[in-house]
């Protein structure tokens, strides 16, 4: 057996066209997931986010949401993101957006794992 534990690997990535004229996401994100049992556990993905918090606060948001309504269920361990948390570096209200999703995070105490990507950085 390569892992004694099954790691269970989330995309937690919303896709929205409202700029296009959607009313709503075109991807949501799943609600009928089994809850994780026994030593299993999971690790969020949080790809690019600097969209969603340059355009789109409600929809950040909601994935932070979603985060710390299934940590129990899931049994989250952690948070990646793999860089460009910000869009323009430069704009500290990108940052403010950024760092109210992330307090809720850490008010969970869930260890958040970052990679600076081209946008993270002036």
């Amino acid at each position: 057996m390569f892992m004694k534990k099954n790691i269970l690997f989330l995309l937690v990535c919303i896709c929205t066209l409202s700029a296009c004229g959607h009313e709503k996401p075109l991807v949501s994100i799943p609600t009928n997931i089994p809850a994780v049992t026994g030593e299993d556990f999971s690790i969020i993905i949080l790809p690019d986010t600097q969209l969603e918090v340059q355009d789109f606060p409600k929809v950040f948001m909601s994935q932070i949401d979603w985060i710390v309504a299934n940590t129990k269920k899931l049994n989250i361990k952690a948070i990646v993101h793999v860089g460009d948390q910000v869009n323009v570096a430069e704009d500290e209200k990108q940052w403010k957006t950024y760092n109210e999703g992330t307090k809720k995070l850490d008010a969970q105490n869930m260890p958040v794992l970052l990679s600076l990507g081209n946008h993270d950085h002036p």
